[in-house]
């Protein structure tokens, strides 16, 4: 799930153990598989490459990885990642669809800015569909690695 929270947009998602046996000291890693797209800059070229399967590290914002939290996975856990400048999922000020079409990010008052803010110094940003178009465009999978032990093993 997208949601805008207090103008931040954030990617939240659910973890649980299914199994008898629950991991002890779990830890989650996420990264993002998509295809890169730019236009060609030769002379006399037009279109767009495409770099397919490009893998980018997703931060959490909760669990906290740079504490190297711990998570409990006898219940299901909520999974936060912040969508700011950083992160891979957020599309850039301008992209391209596979098709070479351009893609802007527009302000409030119709300025086309490189960085664009409100009154309060809140950058624009993409609204939820236009970060789903993004998402489908770019073929883009979310690989989520729960590591641990296991409480019956030891393993």
């Amino acid at each position: 799930v997208i949601r805008r929270v207090r103008g931040e947009l954030y990617l939240m998602f659910r973890v649980g153990e299914l199994r008898r046996h629950s991991i002890i000291e779990a830890t989650i890693r996420a990264y993002c598989l998509q295809h890169e797209r730019y236009p060609k800059n030769g002379e006399g070229e037009h279109g767009i490459e495409t770099t397919h399967f490009v893998t980018r590290h997703v931060g959490l914002y909760h669990p906290e990885e740079t504490t190297q939290s711990h998570i409990l996975m006898s219940v299901p856990q909520v999974i936060v990642h912040k969508l700011d400048i950083r992160s891979p999922l957020n599309p850039p000020s301008t992209w391209y669809d596979a098709i070479g079409e351009p893609h802007r990010l527009k302000s409030n008052d119709s300025r086309d800015l490189e960085v664009n803010t409100d009154d309060n110094g809140k950058a624009d940003s993409w609204s939820n569909d236009e970060i789903l178009a993004y998402m489908r465009d770019r073929d883009l999978e979310l690989v989520v690695l729960v590591e641990g032990t296991d409480e019956i093993t030891g393993s």
